[in-house]
């Protein structure tokens, strides 16, 4: 399941999102192309009117929100531009800074 994926990477970009808002579709399209983009972070999508359980344990009170894992905890929400070249590069920062940070 999600908390799985979220255990098993060092950083993973959630999406949490209504599949029928607009802008969650146009946040989503972005997020799926920094994903195609390549590099170690990972990214999921959670459809929060279909698992609204996920949303309230994360916390999630407005969609889309955008929350960053960081080894199966909870950094935060991403609040960068919603651009997928912004959202790839600021996620494999999280990455770089990670790797530093285990020497």
């Amino acid at each position: 399941g999600g908390e799985e994926f979220v255990l098993e990477h060092q950083v993973v970009v959630v999406n949490f999102c209504d599949t029928h808002a607009g802008k969650c579709k146009l946040l989503s399209t972005e997020i799926a192309k920094a994903r195609d983009m390549g590099g170690r972070a990972r990214y999921a999508f959670v459809d929060s009117e279909e698992y609204p359980e996920a949303a309230q344990i994360y916390g999630v009170e407005e969609l889309p929100t955008v929350r960053l894992f960081v080894r199966g905890r909870m950094l935060g929400d991403y609040n960068g531009r919603r651009m997928a070249s912004d959202i790839s590069k600021h996620a494999e920062e999280l990455v770089r800074k990670v790797d530093e940070a285990l020497g």
